[in-house]
């Protein structure tokens, strides 16, 4: 990749510029992508010497751009496998990309010995994981290593998987991920209860399936369980 390009992505809005002494110049418009109908959840940049962006939509569909022709390689309509779910994060790694979605789904991508353009490989899904939390993925971040994949949830909880965990169990439809820090419910707190003689209280939620324990001295989650497959009420 240039050092001096970069990708600029958000609401109605995809555009690469170069950076210059006197400022930055953009490109033309991705041909083939009318950037104002689409409102761009994340992008990421394919690792040299490919010089592609995949950028996810909030509409659904992922598109990779190829940046030397300025134009749209491919369109992947369905992200997520058996899901009709939105991707709200991506996150490259050597071989491919991983998407994160709605519900704690997450998607991985792989480059196949086949060309979409004639000049880029093309990507097939080798899988698509339940990470055992149901909040939206939305940060992703592979260590340079590739040891380990970190996930960021909408409720503020960050997790870990284990990268050739990923691989290794690919058939698997769920792939839980260790939870390194709790955040909050990503629903309705539908049971509540307050210790008597402690700073600390008791909350459920129906929509992430977790009861947590709260400290309202120290304002934090000190402990908390996940209940998959059944829905806490009280």
């Amino acid at each position: 990749w240039d050092g001096h390009q970069m990708c600029v992505s958000g609401d109605q809005f995809i555009r690469l510029f170069k950076m210059r002494e006197s400022g930055l110049k953009d490109f033309p418009q991705f041909k083939g992508l009318d950037d104002s109908d689409f409102t761009f959840t994340d992008h990421a940049l394919t690792p040299a010497p490919e010089r592609r962006v995949v950028a996810a939509t909030s509409a659904g569909p992922v598109y990779l751009l190829n940046c030397e022709e300025l134009n749209v390689s491919r369109v992947i309509e369905v992200p997520f496998a058996g899901q009709n779910l939105s991707a709200f994060t991506v996150t490259c790694f050597s071989q491919g990309f991983f998407l994160g979605g709605g519900l704690g789904f997450l998607s991985v991508w792989e480059k196949s010995d086949q060309s979409d353009d004639g000049n880029n490989q093309d990507y097939r899904m080798i899988s698509t994981l339940f990470s055992g939390r149901r909040a939206n993925i939305v940060a992703l971040d592979i260590a340079d290593t590739e040891e380990n994949v970190v996930l960021g949830f909408k409720n503020s909880d960050i997790g870990t998987m284990a990268f050739a965990n990923i691989f290794i169990q690919r058939e698997a439809k769920e792939l839980t991920a260790d939870v390194i820090s709790r955040g909050f419910h990503c629903g309705a707190v539908t049971g509540l209860s307050a210790a008597v003689h402690r700073p600390i209280a008791a909350t459920c939620c129906q929509t992430d399936c977790t009861v947590r324990v709260w400290n309202h001295l120290t304002n934090t989650c000190e402990l908390g369980c996940t209940f998959l497959g059944e829905e806490p009420v009280s």
